[in-house]
């Protein structure tokens, strides 16, 4: 049984209006408040008698809405889309706009301010005494920088290209990395070996013995150790086939190197390789005014490539002594070196077992394009 007042309002529809709305109907991507409107153009044609309230149920709106789109048809303002809408007028120019950007893309020293970095209540009270705006809210600043994801209050460590054959000396290495040497592919039994110590590792004995985590609590470590001494941990990455070969020793000099790479190059694949390309830093033990010397009269197989000066980043090697460093060494517990030792062997061990090839993305193409924008 129909419900509320007899319908003031019976609008007429002409063959194209009731076309429109048949064919927004029959949309599928149509917006949702325009199929309703739509759906309610055909409902009218059909029962123009029928109740706001009986149609708020069979069309999903409120029976106001209702009421008023009726008003608006009889009255002869026949449309299904939404009315443009004049908004609020935009507070500042995109001249001001710019500025405030440009603003906080400038280091502080260069605005005499006394700050290592700006925060947003830095920069709104420059904007404001500069009169580049009258005024400006935390929150509107914060909303015109976001779109830009300019965030001046944020810094990054960085380190600039300092060695003058940055691109001769990181190039070949990034084409190893790719799977190419010399222009082409690398060949069977022709193996990337990324070479580094990790040097200093202590063994922190704590006074209290470690809490499990629990129940709304996380692992407990004491903040107070002991000292038991310290060691260097040796490792080389196959960067292609995932797999790491790692010794501890109690010194890092050119000996315990030596010994090192004996070791490794004698263990299989490599003791029947093609070619070994190492990657290496510049540090005294392996020093390219010294250390090639040796290898070319033991390892005549092995090529070295020094990485840049100050550019331990293109050494994958490193990727996982971080691994290392988060699974293995922190938090730092253990009792004795001959302990420390064990628990890195081991997992290496698992690494070896469970580990893929990292997903290195930067070409020398990448690099290029890089040092473009520091020049």
């Amino acid at each position: 049984m129909s419900r509320g007042r007899h319908p003031q309002n019976q609008p007429t529809f002409t063959t194209e209006q009731l076309e429109e709305a048949h064919q927004i109907v029959a949309l599928r991507h149509a917006p949702y408040v325009q199929v309703q409107r739509a759906k309610l153009v055909l409902r009218l044609d059909k029962e123009p008698q029928v109740t706001n309230h009986d149609l708020a149920a069979l069309i999903g709106a409120h029976r106001n809405t209702i009421s008023k789109w009726r008003s608006r048809w009889t009255n002869g303002d026949f449309h299904l889309d939404d009315e443009p809408r004049s908004g609020r007028p935009p507070e500042f120019t995109p001249t001001q706009i710019a500025e405030i950007k440009a603003v906080a893309c400038e280091l502080p020293c260069t605005l005499d301010l006394p700050f290592s970095r700006l925060s947003l209540s830095d920069l709104q009270r420059y904007v404001i005494k500069q009169e580049i705006v009258p005024t400006i809210s935390i929150g509107k600043l914060w909303s015109l920088l976001d779109k830009d994801a300019i965030r001046p209050w944020y810094h990054h460590s960085w380190l600039f290209p300092r060695d003058a054959q940055f691109i001769e000396k990181a190039g070949p290495i990034l084409d190893l990395y790719q799977g190419l040497f010399q222009g082409r592919d690398l060949r069977a039994r022709e193996y990337v070996l990324c070479f580094d110590q990790k040097t200093s590792i202590q063994a922190r004995a704590r006074v209290h013995a470690s809490v499990p985590p629990g129940r709304k609590h996380p692992q407990l470590v004491e903040h107070e150790y002991e000292r038991q001494g310290a060691l260097n941990l040796l490792a080389l990455l196959d960067v292609h086939r995932a797999q790491v070969f790692g010794r501890c020793y109690a010194q890092r000099g050119r000996v315990e190197v030596e010994a090192f790479l004996n070791e490794a190059l004698a263990c299989p694949p490599y003791d029947s390789a093609r070619t070994i390309h190492l990657i290496l830093d510049n540090c005294s033990s392996q020093h390219p005014s010294t250390f090639p010397n040796w290898v070319a009269q033991h390892h005549r197989r092995v090529q070295l490539h020094y990485s840049p000066i100050h550019a331990s980043w293109l050494n994958q090697i490193e990727i996982f002594f971080s691994i290392v460093q988060r699974k293995v060494l922190t938090p730092n517990n253990f009792r004795d070196l001959q302990l420390l030792t064990e628990r890195l062997l081991e997992f290496i061990a698992f690494y070896n077992r469970t580990a893929r090839p990292f997903a290195w993305n930067f070409t020398r193409e990448n690099l290029e394009e890089r040092l473009k924008l520091l020049r």
